[in-house]
């Protein structure tokens, strides 16, 4: 047999070989799926003791900031001031005036309708933007508006208006500086210090979460749709998705920036790992400083009828 014979023959096998190679890994082969994954929320968030408009409500600092609309008069600001130096000395609050305050104190006369002549309105306050990040209900805003002229010595209206902002509904207890109606007697509870400084005491940082993971594969390929939470109280930059079969890294997927409260999809098809997972593992790289780390890991497992 002549040498360029032979070459010829060795060349063919050698495609031959490298076909069904190609063949075997690309044809689609058996189908396998995967229990999918949800996630255990039941995390370390303190929830306060007291009522709040939604659950865990607090803006994103303890260092909250504020502005005072130029209506408001001598004896309104000075009320205002109080009710937050009140805060300061009964909690860990600080409060912060700039231009643009988290927290706008407005001052007018307000009228009220003839049905309501006896019964007077002295203020209103409440948060006017939230962003729910299931953990927490975070507060971007709150207004406080003062019509009239305290008739305490102690800044009741104020201080309550003050409160709403912060997310506090009404009680029941009359001698509570959140009952319905202001006297001159009431304070704030101890049950209020206790719940503002639990909120105030937890970080502001981001926490991302693996919320679900649905997958299967095919053949050698895996493919999976996974959902990736900020439940935290900051923004997550530049975050980023390892996937490993068993203790074998395959990939790492770049997640860039994810806001608070928002959600982040990840759909892959086709991604190639080698050979059948029993186990597929799922983790998220990140800030060190998140809030609850053990919601950074998911794993999923083969699906056995």
């Amino acid at each position: 047999m002549k040498f360029l014979d032979f070459l010829l023959i060795i060349v063919m096998i050698g495609l031959l070989v490298f076909s069904f190679t190609v063949v075997t890994n690309t044809l689609p082969g058996e189908s396998i799926e995967y229990e999918n994954y949800v996630a255990n929320l039941t995390l370390d968030a303190k929830t306060a003791s007291v009522a709040q408009f939604y659950p865990n409500m607090r803006y994103q600092n303890k260092m909250i900031s504020y502005s005072i609309s130029s209506e408001c008069d001598t004896n309104k600001v000075n009320n205002i001031l109080s009710a937050q130096e009140i805060l300061e000395q009964s909690t860990i609050l600080r409060f912060v005036q700039q231009e643009d305050g988290e927290i706008k104190y407005l001052c007018s006369e307000r009228e009220e309708p003839s049905e309501n002549k006896g019964h007077y309105i002295a203020g209103e306050g409440g948060p006017t933007g939230i962003v729910n990040t299931t953990l927490f209900s975070v507060i971007t805003s709150g207004q406080v508006s003062l019509y009239r002229d305290e008739r305490c010595k102690t800044p009741q209206v104020a201080l309550h208006e003050t409160l709403h902002a912060l997310g506090f509904d009404h009680v029941t207890n009359k001698k509570d500086i959140m009952y319905p109606i202001t006297e001159c007697d009431q304070t704030i509870s101890d049950a209020m210090i206790e719940a503002i400084n639990n909120l105030y005491e937890i970080r502001t940082a981001p926490d991302l979460g693996i919320e679900y993971v649905d997958a299967n594969q095919t053949g050698r390929y895996l493919n999976f749709y996974i959902t990736i939470v900020n439940y935290g109280l900051d923004n997550s930059e530049d975050s980023s998705l390892t996937i490993y079969n068993g203790d074998e890294k395959v990939k790492t997927f770049q997640l860039g920036d994810i806001k608070m409260g928002t959600k982040k999809f990840l759909n892959v098809q086709n991604l190639k790992i080698s050979g059948k997972a029993d186990v597929v593992k799922f983790e998220l790289n990140k800030e060190a400083d998140d809030l609850y780390p053990e919601n950074d890991f998911a794993e999923i497992y083969l699906k056995y009828e």
